[in-house]
């Protein structure tokens, strides 16, 4: 993933210049859970298949991808936890009729629709000598090519349904880390001054002191260089997984021996455990779990790594969530980006800018209503820039309450 973070860069940058017009020069508000991703949409797309698909651009959700695949999450997360359900619809005589294929512009068929024009214009631009096949290694080789090249263990290419899916898997579920753990980060860190302040302040001394670099930093240098931001990073993730839910494996013979509460779990039991509720564990976080407390990360380097081990935002084992490198990379350097070029606020709740409120999407959490206003920094070149006023919502004691609770 490092080095494709030149292309993370570029779609920041491009991302943030469309803030600029649209929001900062007219002095709009934004929702933040929205613009957050789009800009995951078309970074994934253009790291993927080198198509950002125009979501920024337009500031629209093209072809109503988004609205569509989250469509089809909430059914499958539906269908999927009543397997009596399930098992009627995918029996043999009934599955025809409620598979869904690009055809249809419904649940999942519109992003697949998409994943199969994704792959078509790939393979003509190649045939039409429009493109020139990129070599694993160079810059330009993407994941698109990386499945056009991969071969079976009989030396075959993979077909072309094989490869639409990894498409679709891209278009969908690629993007999901980055908009919801950023929108958790932010509705968390803007609803308190003291922790703002201290981010803000961690961030300024970095700049001041060139340890990082102006106006987007490597993820290298966050992870170095801004211990508190991370931590708060760490800590929206803990309370606000994007999985708040169960999701379940098989334990196989392969699977090394599980003892729970003393009893010996036998293979062939489904097993299972909800981030929302193990990240909550008072035994394992202390008193305070429920609490939004990033300095518990930083207080004891053992203790945190003790933390770390019980850490189920990625999944864990064999079954770690793939785009967690990309969710990462974007989460370290989009919000710092944003956090250095602009003093960043809660909006006043309002009927038009309503109180930042999450819910289960699925299997997915899923951030709405992360209103925010953005002004323009003065550049951080020596002195101290004074602590901004309570303004715009900071120390909005509704806002605070309302992401607590959600």
């Amino acid at each position: 993933m490092q080095r494709m973070e030149g292309l993370v860069e570029r779609n920041i940058t491009k991302w943030m210049n469309k803030l600029d017009t649209d929001f900062v020069e007219p002095k709009k508000p934004l929702d933040f859970a929205v613009w957050g991703t789009f800009l995951s949409y078309d970074t994934i797309t253009d790291v993927g298949f080198r198509t950002p698909l125009g979501f920024v651009d337009t500031g629209t959700d093209v072809d109503n991808l988004i609205r569509i695949f989250q469509a089809g999450m909430r059914l499958l997360g539906a269908v999927g936890r009543v397997y009596t359900i399930f098992d009627v619809l995918t029996h043999p005589r009934l599955k025809r009729y409620f598979q869904v294929s690009p055809e249809q512009n419904i649940w999942f068929g519109g992003v697949m629709k998409r994943a199969r024009q994704v792959l078509a214009d790939r393979t003509k631009a190649l045939e039409e000598g429009r493109v020139v096949k990129p070599e694993k290694g160079n810059d330009d080789y993407d994941f698109l090519q990386a499945f056009m090249d991969t071969r079976t263990p009989e030396g075959h290419v993979l077909d072309a349904e094989t490869i639409q899916s990894e498409i679709f898997v891209i278009l969908g579920a690629g993007s999901d880390g980055f908009g919801s753990s950023s929108s958790a980060l932010f509705a968390e860190i803007l609803s308190r001054p003291t922790t703002y302040t201290r981010v803000v302040e961690e961030l300024r001394t970095a700049v001041q002191s060139s340890q990082i670099t102006h106006p987007i930093p490597t993820y290298t240098e966050v992870a170095k260089s801004l211990p508190f931001f991370c931590a708060c990073i760490r800590e929206a993730m803990r309370l606000h997984p994007l999985a708040s839910t169960l999701l379940p494996r098989v334990l196989t013979p392969l699977d090394p021996e599980i003892v729970i509460n003393g009893r010996r779990i036998p293979t062939g039991i489904e097993l299972a455990a909800n981030p929302w509720i193990s990240h909550r564990d008072k035994a394992v976080y202390g008193p305070d779990a429920e609490e939004f407390k990033p300095e518990r990360w930083l207080a004891d380097p053992t203790k945190a790594k003790e933390l770390e081990k019980y850490n189920l935002i990625w999944g864990t084992g064999s079954r770690v969530c793939l785009g967690k490198h990309f969710a990462m990379m974007m989460l370290y350097k989009a919000p710092v980006a944003l956090l250095m070029a602009y003093d960043v606020r809660l909006c006043r709740e309002t009927p038009q800018t309503p109180k930042p409120w999450s819910r289960m999407n699925g299997p997915a959490r899923l951030w709405h209503d992360v209103w925010i206003n953005l002004t323009k920094r003065e550049p951080w070149v020596g002195g101290r820039e004074e602590q901004t006023k309570d303004t715009e919502g900071m120390g909005n004691d509704a806002a605070a309450a309302a992401v607590e609770s959600t």
